[in-house]
């Protein structure tokens, strides 16, 4: 090995020549030419090659970035370098990068180190590997390649085989071969990427070229009502395989009692003229998905695409991919951390608007769900689509039910099959993963889908931290956590602040230090533990670009390895999405109870992560198998003392059944938004309403009465029910507080820090990063014991902390740059105690008008875009109900297809403080005639330094009649447009409130018009 003690080589005075030097492969020789080597090099001349003398120095670092260089000319008996034809021939000359030798920052192998070394450099699969759609084709450039990713911090990359002629040439499949191995050789991690681009599973149009008929398959759906009129409906393309119209009751379709019109189609279209009464009419067709799909709408090629449901089409894209690499590269296992399948799905969701709407499909579909479920699905088609009562309501669970396993075990389970075979596990993340709603439409069940990935992943396409989809990081980390996976992975890019698709000029956004890592640190104090990097980089240099990796490396250290700790389980509320999933024209459904499900879901997560309460999300089956100790649900690993349910009225009854059983022993359940009433077989099952009716203490198993109440119940075992109307979500981590004690606290700086918790190596680890733009400085505290260690991720030193008693725990000082994290670490947890209840929890909820809340009269003004014509006046009697003071809002948007908006605006008079107050309580009234109108309701408070913030009132301008918003100060966010010095919401700085719409395109002459009563202020509190 090359001795480090030698000489410093200026830039301008060596460079590497292209050719191999002779006899010698792979070692390239040293000429005198200009400045192709960036910064200084130590030396060193292999003297045992040379002159038989001497030998090679043990390094202190890894040597896989050394540059051996052959060097022309001879050498002497001394080793004197000249052109003369005497001596014998040099040997090779060692070029190794100065700042090296003062600073290792190679990414090195875990082989045994401990934590505190894993932390000080972290090893290669925890630092950011690069994606690299593009290895280069000539295997003599790779090893420049991977040393130039290995300077930039890189641990390694995701690549696969050459696009170009893809999985076709012998040369690329070689070129692609000898890359691999030497990334391997040079300590890389590296994942292997399945697909040429995305979605996975057509290896590169392969499967279909063979079989064009295992294509992506739908039911595209016609359906009309009517009431005597002669139906003349036209026919979706395809093989009609029902056409029906059952009679209609009460909104309720009749589905056991259909009319037959297979007789009635002719000439493209059905043609029917009813007997007396109401009827829907339905016709399905069998046709393959492909336009409006995200099979024609991505950004790297539109095609056809395999349909994941069939086992088929996996199964020849496993031979023709993943076989291949195993054949070309018998050592895989070795090689690769993990295979990468990128967004697969069953294309059922339309991006763009198409003229039927559609629900997937297979061949085989019907057989295999009537084997599954003891019963025929083609008579209960038409439940997919409209309410057929309680039957229709099973046969819709089970439809859902059965597309998600076919596509589990087709997809997911046939890769994660193959790969354990060969002993590599199985990776990649999903589509659209923001949405529960798009979860059921495109995999039925995503979280069951991702179960069967060893290593689960997410998409996170943005890099401005207040934007980072953390809950999708959650949702995906709670799937390995439950399963004891070791890996969760992000593919993190600049894709938002970067990719402008054609016509679209707005400027890029630079992203840079901070972003990245506050992107990261929000991804991973979610649950991701690995970065795979599709950023561009742009405007970092290589010792930027080297720290934001050391920084991601040390956090992935941190994180791996152990148990997280958490009270908290929030259900996964797939079955009550399947109760009310209808197929749509456009986007995921057209049930506007989904959509309320996603969004309470949603916001009851996004409460508890703001109020610092860390959870898992948990699907129900993992509840229904948990074992219960001591008024703690087990489930896998984790170990939960309540469990939330948001927006759930349907849930299998054996997972129903068994919180019952943790209630009655000591657990604590919280329904947010609605209490379970159905099961997945019955609606308003007895069982399930039973249940509910005896832990929350009601007299029968209707939700409570309308109104802000919070409803709670407990036992002799100290168990706790409660239920949380939607308008009351953000008291969830309060009640909590009322009955568990915390795990971390912040104290004053609770708006801006989060934390995870990580038992690991015999050491309590809190994870506590700073989500703000803002420096933070506080007193922290923990349910841990023992003196504390600060371990910093920007540095990878380790501290003492000043630590002092609090609370039953420890307190330490934190101090957090912008976007910074710390990792604070004890040698001891201790319990966090249950605190004791007497009685029924009670909520007091007051509220003030605002004009009487100012000390002034508060007058409202309509504002709006130039293109939007708008008029307040007070609003006429018939919008209904005794509001006084109520005003309309009335707009006409003059050019449509532009982003519009129009709002009620009041000033407020100086030295207004809402401080102590919690949030704004808005009435608001839509007429009717507005139901294509997709603009969503907003309140906005704007700071009297101009920074406005930004909240969703919970409706849109579609819904008809009044609607009460509780809008809560937390909840605020900046608007996109606005800039804030110091990035929060300054509750004593107030200068006006507004309550409109926004970033809502429309059509030309579209009204849209919505009445606001005057507007309160509302505080929360516990009674006694």
């Amino acid at each position: 090995m090359p001795d480090r003690s030698t000489c410093i080589v200026a830039t301008a005075m060596v460079c590497v020549w292209a050719a191999a030097c002779p006899g010698q492969p792979g070692v390239r020789e040293l000429a005198l030419a200009g400045g192709n080597l960036e910064s200084e090099w130590r030396v060193s001349t292999d003297l045992a090659r040379t002159c038989g003398k001497g030998g090679w120095a043990e390094p202190d670092v890894d040597d896989s970035v050394w540059r051996v260089l052959g060097v022309p000319g001879l050498s002497g008996d001394h080793g004197t370098t000249h052109g003369g034809p005497e001596g014998t021939r040099h040997g090779p000359v060692s070029l190794l990068p100065a700042e090296y030798v003062e600073r290792p920052v190679l990414p090195m192998k875990p082989s045994g180190a401990g934590l505190r070394e894993r932390f000080a450099n972290p090893p290669a699969d925890r630092r950011i590997l690069k994606i690299v759609h593009s290895l280069p084709a000539d295997p003599a450039q790779h090893e420049t390649f991977f040393t130039t990713l290995l300077e930039q911090g890189f641990g390694g990359v995701v690549c696969h085989v050459a696009f170009d002629q893809y999985l076709q040439s012998d040369a690329l499949w070689d070129s692609f071969v000898h890359g691999a191995r030497l990334a391997h050789r040079l300590g890389m991690a590296l994942w292997l990427y399945d697909e040429e681009g995305y979605p996975s599973g057509n290896a590169g149009g392969l499967v279909l070229k063979e079989h064009p008929e295992w294509q992506a398959k739908g039911l595209h759906i016609a359906e009309t009502t009517t009431n005597g009129k002669t139906v003349d409906l036209p026919l979706p393309p395809g093989q009609v395989r029902l056409a029906v119209a059952c009679p209609v009751e009460a909104g309720r379709i009749d589905a056991e009692d259909p009319t037959d019109l297979s007789r009635s189609i002719r000439d493209g279209a059905l043609r029917w003229a009813p007997p007396a009464g109401e009827w829907h009419v339905f016709v399905f067709a069998e046709n393959v998905l492909h336009e409006g799909t995200h099979a024609v709408s991505n950004a790297f090629r539109a095609q056809p695409y395999i349909n994941i449901m069939d086992p088929r089409p996996v199964k020849r894209f496993i031979e023709l991919t993943h076989e291949e690499y195993l054949r070309r590269l018998p050592e895989l296992k070795d090689l690769f951390v993990a295979t990468f399948t990128d967004e697969p799905s069953l294309m059922s969701l339309f991006l763009k608007e198409q003229q039927w709407a559609a629900v997937p499909w297979a061949d085989d579909f019907a057989e295999t769900f009537e084997r599954a479920k003891g019963y025929d699905l083609l008579p209960w088609l038409p439940a997919l689509v409209a309410d057929a009562g309680s039957g229709g309501h099973r046969a819709r669970c089970d439809f859902w039910d059965h597309v998600a396993q076919r596509v589990a075990d087709s997809f997911f389970g046939q890769i994660q099959e193959w790969c354990h075979k060969v002993g590599l596990p199985s990776g990649g993340h999903l589509l659209w993963e923001e949405s529960i709603a798009s979860h059921c439409a495109l995999y039925g069940d995503l979280y069951r889908c991702a179960e069967r990935l060893d290593y689960p992943g997410i998409d996170c396409l943005t890099s401005s931290p207040p934007n980072v989809p953390w809950h999708i990081a959650k949702l995906l980390g709670s799937v390995a956590h439950l399963h004891g996976a070791p890996v969760v992975m992000s593919e993190t890019s600049d894709f938002a602040q970067v990719y402008r698709p054609a016509g679209n000029t707005s400027p890029i956004e630079p992203v840079g230090v901070s972003d990245i890592v506050g992107t990261c640190n929000r991804l991973y104090v979610a649950g991701v533990n690995t970065t795979n990097s599709d950023y561009s980089w742009a405007g970092l240099d290589t010792a930027q670009m080297r720290r934001i990796s050391e920084f991601v490396g040390r956090c992935g250290t941190m994180l791996t390895g152990g148990r997280p700790i958490t009270d908290v389980a929030v259900l996964y509320p797939i079955e009550s999405v399947w109760a009310h999933m209808t197929p749509a024209t456009l986007g995921a459904t057209r049930s506007p109870k989904v959509h309320r499900i996603d969004r309470v879901w949603q916001e009851c997560q996004n409460v508890l992560f703001r109020g610092q309460r860390d959870f898992e999300v948990v699907p129900s089956h993992a509840i229904a198998g948990a074992g219960i100790e001591d008024g703690v649900l087990v489930a896998g690993p984790l170990r939960f003392r309540a469990v939330v349910l948001a927006a759930t009225d349907t849930i299998p009854t054996e997972a129903w059944q068994r919180l019952s059983e943790f209630w009655d022993r000591g657990g604590i359940v919280l329904c947010a938004g609605d209490i379970p009433a159905n099961s997945t077989q019955s609606l308003r099952d007895t069982r399930v309403g039973a249940l509910s009716a005896r832990m929350l203490g009601l007299a029968d198993r209707d939700d409570p009465g309308e109104g802000p109440a919070i409803v709670s119940h407990g036992n002799a075992a100290g168990g706790v029910a409660a239920f949380v109307p939607e308008a009351l979500l953000p008291a969830v981590p309060r009640l909590l507080d009322r009955l568990l004690a915390r795990d971390f606290s912040a104290g004053d700086a609770s708006g801006a820090l989060r934390y995870a918790h990580w038992s690991i190596d015999g050491r309590e680890v809190y994870y506590v990063i700073n989500d703000s733009a803002s420096a933070v400085r506080a007193r922290c505290t923990f349910a841990a014991d023992g003196e504390a260690e600060l371990w910093d991720p920007a540095t990878g030193t380790v501290t003492a902390a000043e630590t002092s008693e609090a609370d039953g725990g420890r307190s330490v000082s934190v101090s957090l740059e912008p976007y910074g994290a710390t990792f604070v670490v004890f040698p001891r947890a201790v319990a966090r105690a249950r605190r004791e209840t007497q009685g029924a929890l009670e909520a007091v909820v007051s509220s003030t008008p605002l004009s009487q809340a100012v000390g002034a009269e508060v007058r409202f003004e309509a504002a709006g875009a130039e293109h939007v014509t708008r008029s307040i006046t007070m609003a006429p009697a018939v919008m209904g109900g005794d509001r006084p003071g109520t005003v309309l809002i009335d707009a006409t948007i003059q050019q449509g297809r532009t982003d519009s908006h129009c709002i009620a605006s009041a000033r407020l008079p100086a030295g207004t403080d809402l401080r102590g107050l919690d949030a704004v309580r808005v009435c608001t009234y839509v007429p009717e005639g507005q139901g294509a109108c997709g603009a969503a309701l907003l309140v906005l408070l704007h700071e009297r330094g101009g920074a406005v913030y930004l909240a969703p009132a919970g409706r849109t301008l579609s819904e008809p009649g009044w609607q009460e918003s509780l809008v809560w100060f937390e909840g605020f966010s900046l608007a996109g447009w606005a800039k804030d010095n110091n990035g929060r919401l300054d509750l004593d700085q107030i200068g006006a409130i507004s309550v409109g719409w926004g970033g809502y395109s429309g059509k030309s002459n579209e009204r849209v018009r919505f009445a606001l009563a005057p507007v309160e202020l509302v505080q929360f509190d516990w009674e006694g």
